[in-house]
C-alpha cells in the first residue's frame, strides 16, 4: 500500500518507507509505502502504472519488508 498522507510522511511507523523520489516514480505527493500493509489483490484489477520505484526507494522498502516479515 503506498499513500500520500502528510502525516505518515512526517512521522512514518514501522515498516514504513518513505519514498524520497516520489517525482520520479511518478506519483503526484511524497508517499510512503507501507510495507506493513500488505495486500493480495489478482493483476488484472490493477490499473495503470504510473511508475516505477528508484533502485534507492526499492532497497529502503525491501528493508521494511524484511523488518515487517523479521527476517533481519
Amino acid at each position: 500500500m503506498i499513500t500520500g498522507s502528510r502525516a505518515r510522511v512526517e512521522r512514518p511507523g514501522t515498516g514504513d518507507a518513505v519514498i524520497e523520489e516520489w517525482h520520479r516514480a511518478g506519483l503526484r505527493l511524497p508517499s510512503v509505502a507501507r510495507a506493513g500493509r500488505l495486500l493480495v489483490i489478482e493483476h488484472r484489477l490493477l490499473g495503470l502504472t504510473l511508475g516505477q520505484l528508484t533502485e534507492r526507494d526499492l532497497q529502503a522498502l525491501d528493508a521494511s519488508l524484511r523488518t515487517v516479515l523479521g527476517l533481519l
